[in-house]
């Protein structure tokens, strides 16, 4: 018998598809994107009936301003929390923080403030970037007074809160007088960056330490298998204190030079596809069962809706056998629903029914999963 080899106990096991670039920290991978994506657009930001584009040099550059500005503050080493809805700022904030100033502390906005107070004493926080909202659940009254507060929705400074906006302007000012602290901040690839807070299946969250190797090394094993083009457009739904968001949101777009847009909410979400057009989505099984139900209520409630999908789910397997691909006029109103570009859902966290696998599979939109920890960089 032929004696197995250590190494081939532990080897991966999924077989590469693409080549990856290699980089060991994501300072570097922002590099590459600059060099490679600069002029594509990173974010798309809807602002009542008008939206904003950002593109990745500007993404880059506010950045490296709001990295130099806390820098300027003295908080270069420290722990930095996060709590907001999904938005801009949020991913501005986390990465302004791991690139050359501190730890970022990534904080459930969902949680009431005896918790949120917790995790950031817990955490040795010394700065909390919020919304307004966030504004409204902090017992300022009750928190460590040394704790500051910056909000994103502030165009000044007020009552002792930071506004976001000028701190960003500020850094702005900063480097063009020639401070380049934070631009030429060395990263270690090995030191903690993030502290997650996680409560798995226990009650109380733990703190997982997360380092520029564990998100370099999801982002070249992830892009390794799975292709996300430059012209792919992603919607941001679930929060982003989560890795399995901010992972896909915060590293995998900017690898692949892709666009990233926010939902205003579960209930709006198939509104919110409509407007923006994705091609990608990252989700939870509950949120493509609800949605699948909707839809095949909408197919069930038309005369012989059934039988036609059914007719039209075989009519299309056979016709994909010899290389014709006849989804798109079987269920051009079902891909509509989800503004006509959808192919890949990215899903994980718990099991999910194959029907929905074939029935998605069917509209021409493919489901993959993801598998992991938290403590393993969610999908490394």
């Amino acid at each position: 018998m032929k004696k197995t080899n250590r190494n081939e106990l532990f080897a991966p096991a999924t077989k590469s598809f693409y080549k990856v670039r290699e980089f060991s920290t994501v300072k570097e991978l922002l590099s590459q994107t600059a060099e490679l994506y600069g002029e594509n657009n990173a974010f798309e930001i809807k602002h009542r009936d008008t939206s904003r584009l950002i593109t990745y040099n500007e993404y880059i550059n506010d950045i490296n301003a709001l990295g130099t500005a806390l820098l300027s503050m003295g908080y270069k080493g420290k722990h930095l929390a996060i709590s907001a809805n999904n938005r801009y700022e949020w991913c501005l904030s986390y990465m302004a923080i791991i690139n050359g100033v501190g730890v970022a502390v990534p904080i459930d906005k969902e949680l009431l403030f005896p918790d949120i107070n917790g995790i950031l004493n817990t955490s040795d926080s010394e700065l909390i970037f919020c919304d307004k909202h966030l504004l409204k659940v902090l017992e300022r009254e009750n928190m460590n007074p040394d704790i500051k507060i910056v909000c994103f929705d502030y165009e000044e400074d007020e009552d002792g809160i930071l506004s976001f906006s000028k701190l960003v302007a500020k850094g702005r000012e900063l480097l063009a007088a020639g401070e380049k602290d934070y631009l030429e901040a060395v990263i270690d690839p090995d030191k903690m960056c993030s502290l997650l807070f996680t409560s798995g299946t226990t009650g109380t969250a733990k703190g997982v330490m997360l380092c520029h190797r564990n998100f370099c090394f999801e982002v070249k094993s992830a892009m390794s298998v799975l292709k996300i083009y430059p012209e792919d457009t992603g919607i941001s739904l679930l929060p982003l204190h989560h890795t399995y968001e901010s992972t896909i949101i915060l590293f995998f777009a900017p690898y692949c030079g892709a666009k990233v847009t926010f939902c205003d909410g579960f209930k709006y979400v198939l509104k919110n596809m409509k407007e923006f057009s994705p091609s990608i989505f990252v989700a939870v099984p509950l949120i493509l069962e609800t949605v699948h139900r909707r839809l095949m209520q909408r197919i069930k409630a038309k005369p012989h809706g059934e039988f036609l999908f059914k007719f039209g789910s075989k009519v299309c397997k056979v016709a994909s056998k010899v290389g014709i691909d006849l989804r798109k006029v079987f269920f051009k109103e079902i891909q509509d629903a989800f503004g006509g570009n959808m192919r890949l859902i990215i899903c994980g966290a718990a099991p999910i029914r194959p029907e929905i696998l074939r029935d998605f599979e069917a509209f021409g939109i493919q489901i993959l999963f993801g598998y992991g920890l938290t403590e393993c960089a969610t999908l490394a």
